[in-house]
C-alpha cells in the first residue's frame, strides 16, 4: 500500500500455564505439574499490578521508542491506538505527555474494564486496570469504538468525557463484494455457507444450525453446507445430530473468492457463542454479509446483532424457532425472494466511515 509504513515490535508470545491447557491431568506427573504451575502463575500474576496475562504489557519500552522516533522524523500530528489488549493504549497514552501537540485517537474494540476478562481479576487488579483505563479516556483527544454497547458504558463511567467518546462502526469495502445472483440456486438444493473463526462456547449456535439441517432433510429436502475455516471444530455435533453427510468444511479463502462463494449461496450462516458480548457487536464480516443481499440465519443467544437482522428483515432467527426458520427457507426459495435494501447499509461503506473518522479528528 502507498504511503504505508509498517514497523514489527518485538514478539512476546504468551503461553497459557499448563494448568489452564490441561485441566484434569491424569499422570501423578502431570498432577504435580498442574499444582506447581498453578501456583507458579498465581505468584506471577500478584506480583503485576494490574492484567498480567495482557500480551501488551511488555512491549513498552519498544512501542513507546518506535512511536517517539516516528513522530519526531515525519512530523506526525495524529496519533491512534487501538486495543486490546490494552497496555497498547496505556502506554500510547504517555505519548501525549511527551508530545501535548499531537492529536491522540484511542480505539476501544472491546471492554477494557466492564467485561469478562476484567471480572476474572482480583479486585486489586481490576483497580489498576481501572486506574490505567481513566487515564487514557483523560489524556485521549477522542476516544472511538465500534460498539454501542461500549460506547454508553465509557460515557456512564467517565460522563466528563462523554463529548469525546464516539461510535465509529465497523463497515465494509465495497470494491471486495460482488453483486449476488437475483436467483437461488437449482431447487431441489438449499445451500449455507459459513466463513470465519468458529469460537470456544459456540456449542449452542452450532447445535441450533445442526438441528434445523435435520428439520430440512426430514422433510425430504436436499441441503448442503459449506464451512471455510481453520480445522473441523465442533463436528462432533453435526454428527451427534445425524447430519454430518450434509456439512462440508474447507480451508479459509482470500476476502474476494469468499464473497464470490457467498454470492452463490442461498443462505447465509451467522453463529454467536454470547461470550464476551459478542451477540451485541456488529463485526465488520456482518455488513459485508448485509451486503450481499441474502438473508442471513442467526444462530446464537438473542441480542442487538439478531434484533437488527428480524427488524430489517435481512433475515431469521433460530431463536423464534427452528420450525418457523425452516419454513421461512422454503418460503423463500419458493417464491425467489431476497433482503429488501436497508436503507443505513451504505452509512458502513469504508469510504463513509473514513470521512466521518476525518472529521471526528481534524
Amino acid at each position: 500500500m502507498t504511503g504505508v509504513q509498517t514497523c514489527a515490535l518485538p514478539i512476546y508470545n504468551y503461553k497459557r500455564p499448563y494448568y489452564q491447557r490441561v485441566m484434569r491431568p491424569r499422570s501423578f506427573a502431570g498432577k504435580i505439574r498442574y499444582r506447581v504451575s498453578r501456583w507458579y502463575d498465581q505468584l506471577n500474576s500478584n506480583r503485576f499490578q494490574g492484567n498480567f496475562r495482557d500480551i501488551s504489557r511488555k512491549q513498552k519500552n519498544a512501542l513507546i521508542s518506535k512511536a517517539t522516533e516516528l513522530i519526531m522524523n515525519n512530523k506526525i500530528s495524529h496519533v491512534v491506538v487501538t486495543g486490546g489488549p490494552f497496555h497498547w493504549l496505556y502506554y500510547g497514552a504517555q505519548l501525549k505527555k511527551r508530545f501535548p501537540g499531537i492529536k491522540l485517537i484511542t480505539d476501544f474494540r472491546d471492554y477494557w474494564t466492564g467485561g469478562e476478562g476484567s471480572a476474572m481479576l482480583s479486585a486489586e487488579q481490576q483497580q489498576s486496570e481501572a486506574a490505567k483505563e481513566a487515564e487514557v479516556i483523560k489524556l485521549a483527544d477522542h476516544v472511538t469504538t465500534p460498539a454501542l454497547k461500549i460506547a454508553d458504558y465509557l460515557k456512564k463511567i467517565y460522563p466528563q468525557q462523554a463529548d469525546k467518546i464516539v461510535l465509529l462502526a465497523h463497515g465494509y469495502d465495497s470494491d471486495e463484494i460482488p453483486v449476488a445472483s437475483a436467483t437461488y440456486n437449482q431447487e431441489d438444493l438449499i445451500t449455507f455457507i459459513y466463513g470465519g473463526i468458529l469460537y470456544e462456547r459456540m456449542e449452542f449456535a452450532i447445535r441450533q444450525f445442526a438441528i434445523l439441517l435435520g428439520n430440512l432433510v426430514s422433510k425430504g429436502l436436499k441441503v448442503r453446507a459449506d464451512i471455510y475455516t481453520f480445522g473441523t471444530k465442533y463436528a462432533e455435533i453435526f454428527d451427534a445430530e445425524g447430519v454430518t453427510s450434509y456439512v462440508n468444511f474447507h480451508e479459509t479463502l482470500p476476502a474476494r473468492d469468499f464473497f464470490r462463494k457467498c454470492s452463490e449461496a442461498d443462505f447465509l450462516l451467522q453463529f454467536r457463542a454470547g461470550e464476551a458480548n459478542e451477540q451485541h457487536f456488529r463485526s465488520t464480516k456482518f455488513y459485508e454479509l448485509l451486503v450481499m443481499r441474502r438473508y442471513i440465519l442467526y444462530f446464537g443467544p438473542p441480542g442487538e446483532v439478531s434484533d437488527f437482522i428480524v427488524q430489517n428483515k435481512a433475515g431469521f432467527s433460530a431463536n423464534d424457532g427452528i420450525e418457523e426458520m425452516a419454513f421461512n427457507i422454503c418460503n423463500s426459495k419458493k417464491n425467489n425472494s431476497f433482503p429488501g435494501e436497508i436503507m443505513e447499509i451504505s452509512t458502513y461503506d469504508f469510504r463513509n466511515l473514513t470521512s466521518q473518522f476525518v472529521r471526528i479528528t481534524e
